[in-house]
């Protein structure tokens, strides 16, 4: 009996030894894997309060920090973990008022995937401020001021105290920081028997299936109307469908398409949903109403953020309201509008709330823990290990492939330099396909609660290698493959002990 030992460095848990002499294998020879060790990428993580910190930075002086939810991931579960990480982080981006000089809070999303190299990406990216004009769906409604983007009914609505003049923006607003924003145009009362019902509603809503022609009051998840009652010009709220007159504001500032009227917004401000007005010549918001993100409605199954898009209804007549300078940050990820990169459109009149200037930022990413980068695939706590990155967006991308999760979490142990008597019944897909000759040396069945594969059978299997002549061998070639043959990343030294009987 021979045993032989064979050892790597290689990233793909591939072995490749060369000895300096012949290495004899008599007929008739068996072979059996005595013990392999390989320290295959961590695949089980416990996310606790000593471990769950990830703290950023986008521009100097504006970072955040913040928290994983506790709990046990896997590489099973990872796309849970990828989700928690992106409404975390999307939570923390508030916009602090004078803090934020730059302003590149607003417009933001972040989000954590796994990229088309299978690989974890954290990135962020701004989606630009603007009208957007080309790509609402107008029903009953146009822009009608190329420069500062006035939406109002058409010329030939008749007066109407329902939803059926609208427009709805087809892509969903940014995520971390994201708004809609508007400045009153016009608002005159119309006759007695419709003047309670006049103005503009300008609102996000989270029916991404709502067209123009069934746009329902229930589809307000949070709107303002713009309207007059009892000849005062006023701002109601709603949210879900529903008016609170706990939150009735009177508008101070009007005259007839004037470039001081007062401006509404309704933002996504981090971890709060917050319904503003902007007043004459102030950069502060007048705050109407503001709900946490965890009151919000329940999002989707598999998701953990409510996806919401701007809307606005006209009600009187074509006269009695017009919104003007609509501006709007659509989410950068998924399906942007074609404008997205487009400059900023300036206009006359410009809200007192600053833009989403294109300001480059001393950007980093830092993990509390190792514990939680290594499971990422990231090799360092910080990226970048110091100082900054330049940059205006920026994507981290692990610096190695995640596992991708299998039904059983089992090894192939492969020898490429020798024809064994193995058989595999294996088929790419869901169809079987003939089994057929394969150099398996063993199968291991699972990876320790770790993710470190250290594997000794209780007693070794020997494999015909079927030879009637003596074998001479120089080079072995052996690889550890996962249970659907697809490569293995692996971190160290690996080991493998081969046994040789006759």
């Amino acid at each position: 009996m021979r045993l032989i030992r064979l050892t790597s460095r290689e990233p793909t848990a591939t072995f490749d030894a060369t000895f300096n002499e012949n290495l004899v294998l008599p007929p008739n020879s068996k072979i059996a894997l005595q013990s392999v060790s390989a320290g295959v990428e961590r695949k089980d993580l416990i996310v606790d309060g000593t471990n769950n910190e990830i703290k950023y930075q986008i521009a100097t002086g504006i970072d955040r920090t913040v928290f994983v939810p506790a709990g046990q991931y896997r590489a099973t579960n990872t796309d849970d973990l990828l989700r928690y990480i992106t409404r975390e982080l999307n939570k923390s981006c508030d916009f602090k008022q004078g803090i934020d000089p730059t302003q590149k809070m607003l417009g933001i999303e972040w989000l954590a995937e796994k990229n088309k190299d299978k690989k974890v990406s954290i990135s962020y990216d701004i989606g630009r401020y603007g009208p957007h004009k080309n790509y609402w769906t107008y029903t009953n409604t146009s822009a009608i001021d190329a420069n500062s983007t006035t939406f109002r009914a058409t010329e030939d609505a008749t007066p109407t105290t329902d939803n059926t003049r609208n427009c709805i923006l087809p892509y969903i607003v940014s995520r971390g920081n994201g708004f809609i924003r508007c400045r009153t145009g016009s608002l005159l009362a119309g006759t007695a028997a419709d003047q309670e019902g006049i103005g503009y509603i300008i609102g996000l809503t989270d029916n991404l299936d709502a067209t123009g022609a069934d746009l329902d009051t229930d589809d307000f998840t949070y709107a303002i109307h713009v309207t007059i009652v009892g000849g005062q010009k006023l701002y109601r709220v709603y949210e879900d469908g529903v008016y609170n007159p706990t939150y009735d504001t009177n508008m101070l500032t009007y005259a007839p398409d004037d470039v001081d009227n007062e401006h509404q917004e309704i933002t996504i401000n981090g971890s709060t949903i917050d319904i503003n007005i902007y007043e004459t010549a102030t950069n502060v918001p007048t705050r109407l109403a503001s709900y946490q993100i965890t009151d919000a409605p329940a999002p989707p199954a598999g998701e953990v953020e409510t996806k919401l898009r701007p809307f606005f209804v006209f009600r009187g007549g074509s006269i009695n309201a017009t919104a003007n300078f609509i501006r709007a940050t659509p989410s950068p990820f998924g399906n942007p509008p074609p404008d997205l990169q487009q400059p900023d459109i300036i206009g006359v009149g410009a809200p007192p709330r600053p833009t989403t200037p294109q300001t480059l930022g001393n950007n980093f990413l830092f993990f509390e823990s190792g514990q939680l980068s290594d499971f990422l695939g990231y090799n360092r706590q910080r990226i970048p290990p110091n100082g900054t990155i330049s940059a205006y967006v920026k994507d981290y991308v692990a610096d190695s492939e995640f596992p991708i999760p299998q039904e059983a979490d089992a090894f192939l142990v492969l020898l490429d330099s020798l024809q064994l008597q193995s058989y595999d019944s294996f088929s790419k897909t869901q169809e079987p396909s003939g089994g057929q000759r394969k150099n398996i040396l063993t199968v291991i069945p699972s990876s320790n609660e770790t993710g470190t594969l250290v594997y000794e059978p209780s007693y070794p299997t020997f494999i015909d290698l079927d030879n009637a002549n003596p074998i001479f061998l120089r080079n072995i070639r052996a690889r550890i493959l996962r249970n659907d043959y697809s490569p293995v990343e692996v971190q160290g030294l690996s080991s493998m002990v081969l046994l040789v009987d006759n």
